[in-house]
C-alpha cells in the first residue's frame, strides 16, 4: 500500500508540472491567426449569450464592425500578451465597468509558490491614487510612510500620464462614466503594468516629492 501511494504521488506531481508546463508553453508562445480570430468569434459569442444589454450603448451593426476589424487587423501570429492588449480596445466599448480581460500569467510549480511566498515586495506597501493628472502615494505602510503625499512621475522609464492614457484605451467604465477611469487605474496601476510586462521581481520608481525627485527601486 505505502508503494502504491508514492508511486500514485509521482504520477500525480509528473501530471501537475506537464500540466504547468504546457499551460506556460501557451502562455508565451506565439498563436496563429487563425486560433486567433477563433477565441475573437468566442468572446463574442459568449456576450451575445450572457450579456444581458450589450446593445445598450451601440448598434448591434456597430459591435459586429468592431470585432470584425479587430480581426482584420491581426493578421500575423501573436503572443496570448499582445492579444489581451488588443482585444481589451474592442470589449471596453460594451460600456460595462464590471467586465475585464486580462492576460494569462505563468504558473508557478509547488517550490516555486512557496519560494514566492517567503519574498516581501515593498512596492506592496504604497497605495496610489490619481488626483488632479497626478499619480501620488496616498497611503504608505512601514518605512515608506515618508512617501505619503508624494507624486510618482515614472514607472521604469514609463511616463505615468503616458501609462494612464494607455490603460484608459483597455478599462471599461459603466456607460460614458470617465470619471471612474482615474480612481480605478490610479488604485490599480501596478496591475495593469503587470499585464503589460509580466511579472516583475524589481521596479524602478521616480517619485518627487516637494522640490526633491529620486529613484528608488
Amino acid at each position: 500500500m505505502k508503494k502504491l501511494l508514492q508511486l500514485f504521488s509521482i504520477a500525480v506531481f509528473i501530471t501537475s508540472f506537464a500540466s504547468i508546463e504546457k499551460h506556460n508553453e501557451q502562455v508565451t508562445k506565439l498563436h496563429s491567426v487563425e486560433a486567433i480570430h477563433k477565441d475573437i468569434d468566442k468572446v463574442y459569442k459568449q456576450l451575445q449569450r450572457l450579456h444581458p444589454r450589450l446593445y445598450q450603448l451601440n448598434l448591434k451593426e456597430t459591435l459586429d464592425y468592431k470585432f470584425d476589424s479587430l480581426k482584420k487587423a491581426i493578421n500575423r501570429p501573436i503572443t496570448s500578451r499582445t492579444f489581451y492588449k488588443k482585444l481589451a480596445t474592442v470589449t471596453k466599448s460594451v460600456g460595462q465597468g464590471h467586465m475585464s480581460v486580462s492576460p494569462p500569467s505563468k504558473k508557478r510549480d509547488k517550490k516555486e509558490r512557496k519560494a514566492l511566498n517567503l519574498m516581501k515586495f515593498d512596492v506592496n506597501n504604497l497605495d496610489f491614487e490619481y488626483v488632479e493628472d497626478k499619480l501620488i502615494v496616498a497611503n504608505a505602510k512601514g518605512n515608506d510612510s515618508l512617501l505619503i503625499n508624494a507624486e510618482v512621475l515614472k514607472i521604469e522609464d514609463h511616463n505615468i500620464n503616458d501609462l494612464m492614457n494607455t490603460y484608459k484605451k483597455r478599462v471599461a467604465s459603466d456607460g460614458y462614466n470617465t470619471t471612474f477611469y482615474n480612481r480605478v487605474i490610479g488604485k490599480r496601476i501596478l496591475s495593469y503594468y503587470s499585464y503589460d510586462v509580466g511579472r516583475f521581481d524589481s521596479l524602478k520608481i521616480t517619485f518627487k516629492n516637494l522640490d526633491s525627485t529620486f529613484i528608488k527601486s
